[in-house]
């Protein structure tokens, strides 16, 4: 976030049109703290701020352009090995091989009604395409007269090389409403249960989108074999209901599934007065009812005549910029945008950024530059191979397909390299979190948090000098052990079990960057830091007693996260890799049980990770700290310009520890509905 002071008068925010509903990615504040650590102040308010202001901006992009001389290209989806299907809304279906080659699919479109916003629109690849090579369409069907009929979901299955695709059995579900061809729809998108997501058109007719038996102005969910799920939330009235999923939309252009979640979002193209966004909770009212007669003056979302009507997660307000297809970026490349939703744009001529808290509140929006106002109407946008995102242009004629890839890249290794001197360190005890951080004067630091949400105490000083950040770790909920590299080089050693801090041991070793610690089990304490060579080196105290080094191999640029499994006695140790990638290891007593393994992931310090049963890994995109659940990741707004920390409860709720761009402790609450970073304070080293 931009460098300002947390106060109303200085307070940059962007943009968020009516119905957003904003989160705290909060400004960082740049002033000094003191020299000495200090009090957290209480409940300071959150704010949002201008990417534009972030320092070093949005990430650098490229743009390519796959494919020219198309009309109006619709949709576009990939298939395993990297082929690129695209439609074209008079019906050509084309595919992009990995090799750059372009061919037109030979497919049977004699019944295809073309008119207004229909004809050939959505496609997806079945999830089982490696296996069964099929696809599925969204199109308006006229059959051998001249009038639109309705709109349905073929399912076809492509010959090898994409020559050519033939349908395959009877339509996955027919009946959806067309009158001209206007608010057709009509986006597909498969979620995490292997369930296809339609969305749906109102055909502008005002009673559709409230009439649970039509298929118009809904999201519907299906089988692949075209039945409707029995936990579909309507199943029970039987008939059409059975297949709708949300109701009550204007014309559905957009479907995303967010990574690492069970969430499907919807982009609604919309009125004069409102495009939305939404996050889709099954059977839930969206509030579009435009009766009587077809009143385009109504609210997208009715909350007066619907109260219980979900509002939107982010609409334009007047003027719209008429909104289609969205998807998720995903990549440590975007930096301070991976997780984000990228919208496409009609009317705006662009593509528009929505930065998201993890439980899915608008924190910040921004434009993507390189495409604003650059290549026209923007009907499709895809995130497709090596987190690149695939965008289609819709100006009716020599439209184009385009690909656009971020070009940031991670700090170069070089010898001896230690890209986090300044990490701090959290240790969780039933419901409280104890932080730890390196003071200018080379004294440990802590503050406590009892409850979540609650006070910080103010620092306390542990007596001593150390040479690097703590680590801490607690193996009966009463002691904590901490550990810190001295000036010698040497591993240092201190305890408490709440009475008062034992003195430093000096327990010898040759310490390249800060040290850490994990509790494997009751009097066991497994420690790990970069040694000669830049290898990963592992040492293990037992009942007070210390165990030899051993080195685990590796060239790490970092000090390594460590998380202990309890039940195996062993450990995994996280650090960043000489390319830059975060990587881990498992050590048990003996040496190395899994050697190191590649995450396909950048970092740019050292990666810390939670110590739940879900463990939470949080890395660095330049300054811009990043939760990763599974090969998700998820940016958090703010600055850290050091190593962060993370710590889970019990109870699930998180918080992230880290230092920012003055140099004080700041905290992240990472429950629900909460997503603020928060002021602790101190300068840290």
């Amino acid at each position: 976030m931009s460098r300002f002071r947390r106060t109303a008068a200085a307070r940059t925010t962007v943009s968020v049109a009516l119905g957003a509903l904003l989160a705290g990615a909060g400004a960082w504040s740049a002033s000094p703290s003191g020299a000495a650590p200090s009090a957290a102040p209480s409940g300071a308010a959150p704010s949002v701020a201008s990417a534009a202001a972030k320092p070093g901006g949005p990430p650098a992009v490229q743009v390519s352009t796959l494919m020219t001389g198309l009309a109006i290209p619709w949709d576009l989806t990939f298939t395993p090995d990297g082929t690129m299907l695209v439609t074209e809304r008079a019906g050509r279906t084309l595919a992009r091989l990995p090799d750059g080659t372009i061919r037109t699919v030979t497919t049977a479109q004699q019944d295809l009604f073309v008119g207004s916003e229909s004809g050939l629109m959505g496609i997806v690849v079945d999830p089982a395409f490696a296996t069964n090579r099929q696809y599925y369409t969204c199109q308006a069907y006229r059959g051998t007269g001249t009038s639109p009929i309705d709109i349905r979901v073929i399912r076809w299955s492509l010959a090898s090389g994409a020559t050519s695709a033939t349908r395959v059995g009877n339509p996955v579900i027919s009946g959806l409403p067309i009158s001209t061809g206007r608010h057709g729809g009509c986006r597909l998108r498969f979620d995490t249960t292997g369930h296809l997501h339609v969305g749906t058109g109102d055909a502008a007719v005002g009673t559709n989108p409230q009439n649970l038996d039509s298929l118009g102005g809904k999201t519907l969910r299906l089988n692949t074999d075209g039945t409707a799920p029995s936990d579909n939330p309507f199943f029970s009235r039987g008939g059409r209901a059975a297949y709708v999923w949300t109701y009550g939309h204007r014309n559905v252009q957009g479907l995303a599934l967010r990574p690492g979640t069970s969430q499907m979002w919807n982009v609604e193209h919309g009125s004069t007065r409102d495009d939305e966004v939404n996050v889709l909770s099954a059977g839930a009212n969206y509030g579009w009812d435009p009766v009587p007669g077809y009143d385009e003056s109504v609210p997208m979302t009715d909350l007066t005549k619907f109260p219980s009507a979900i509002p939107a997660r982010w609409s334009s307000g007047d003027p719209t910029v008429a909104t289609s297809g969205a998807s998720f970026l995903t990549g440590s490349g975007w930096g301070l945008w991976e997780g984000a939703l990228a919208v496409a744009e009609l009317k705006n001529a662009g593509v528009r950024i929505l930065m998201l808290t993890e439980d899915g509140r608008v924190r910040a929006q921004a434009q993507l530059a390189a495409l604003d106002d650059s290549y026209g109407r923007i009907r499709t946008v895809q995130t497709g191979p090596g987190g690149a995102i695939y965008v289609t242009t819709s100006n009716g004629s020599n439209d184009r397909v385009l690909r656009v890839s971020p070009t940031t890249t991670p700090q170069p290794y070089s010898p001896g390299l230690d890209v986090s001197p300044s990490g701090v360190s959290a240790v969780v005890q039933g419901t409280a979190v104890t932080v730890f951080v390196r003071g200018t004067a080379g004294h440990i630091h802590y503050s406590r948090q009892s409850v979540p949400g609650g006070p910080w105490t103010p620092f306390t000083t542990i007596p001593g000098v150390v040479a690097s950040a703590p680590s801490a770790t607690t193996w009966d909920g009463n002691r904590i052990d901490l550990v810190a590299r001295g000036s010698n080089g040497h591993l240092m050693h201190t305890w408490s079990t709440g009475a008062g801090w034992q003195p430093w041991r000096d327990v010898g070793g040759t310490l390249t960057s800060a040290p850490t610690a994990a509790a494997t089990s009751v009097g066991t304490v497994d420690v790990v830091a970069r040694g000669p060579g830049d290898a990963l080196m592992h040492r293990r105290l037992v009942n007070g007693t210390w165990g030899s080094w051993r080195s685990a191999g590796g060239i790490i640029t970092s000090a390594a996260s460590l998380r202990a499994d309890r039940a195996t006695g062993r450990v995994t140790a996280t650090a960043r890799g000489r390319d830059g990638y975060v990587h881990d290891i498992v050590l048990d007593s003996t040496g190395v049980v899994r050697a190191w393994q590649k995450m396909q992931r950048h970092t740019w310090s050292a990666p810390a990770v939670g110590a739940g049963t879900a463990p939470l890994l949080v890395t660095r995109n330049g300054q811009i700290p990043v939760l990763v659940t599974g090969s998700s990741g998820q940016a958090l707004g703010g600055d850290l310009t050091g190593a962060p920390a993370v710590a889970q409860r019990p109870d699930g709720s998180w918080l992230i520890t880290g230092r920012s761009l003055d140099n004080a402790l700041w905290v992240y609450d990472g429950r629900p509905g909460k997503q603020t970073w928060s002021k602790v304070g101190g300068i840290l080293t």
